[in-house]
């Protein structure tokens, strides 16, 4: 089960009722299933491409796979790591290239050639 509108505009820190810091997620509207992380690709690259282009994309990668091995690992997952980091990958291409229609849709200089290329 995925958020899978995870981003940084999304995610808000805070602390908790006994001084811990906790993250709170808002705005549930695309609640459901997802492989296996998928979610970490969504929130790199939506963080990267509507809250802060100028992030470390390789830096905000490994810090937000590591914190979502550790979330697995303590809700009992013993799985392979390699599967976690390919729905990574291929979430994140994914996103990428629809970012990358988005755009040039929305630029006149690039929207005739996209339509000729997508039909």
């Amino acid at each position: 089960l995925a958020h899978l509108d995870a981003f940084r505009k999304n995610l808000f820190d805070h602390t908790g009722p006994g001084g811990e810091p906790e993250t709170a997620a808002i705005d549930w509207s695309y609640l459901g299933y997802a492989p296996i992380g998928s979610e970490v690709g969504q929130l790199v690259i939506g963080s990267v491409a509507f809250a802060d282009f100028r992030q470390d994309i390789r830096a905000l990668t490994g810090a937000c796979l590591d914190a979502y091995l550790d979330g697995l690992r303590d809700s009992g997952w013993t799985g392979d790591e390699s599967v976690v980091r390919e729905g990574l990958a291929l979430s994140a291409g994914r996103w990428a290239y629809i970012f990358g229609w988005l755009t040039a849709v929305l630029d006149p200089e690039r929207r005739a050639s996209t339509e000729k290329w997508t039909g």
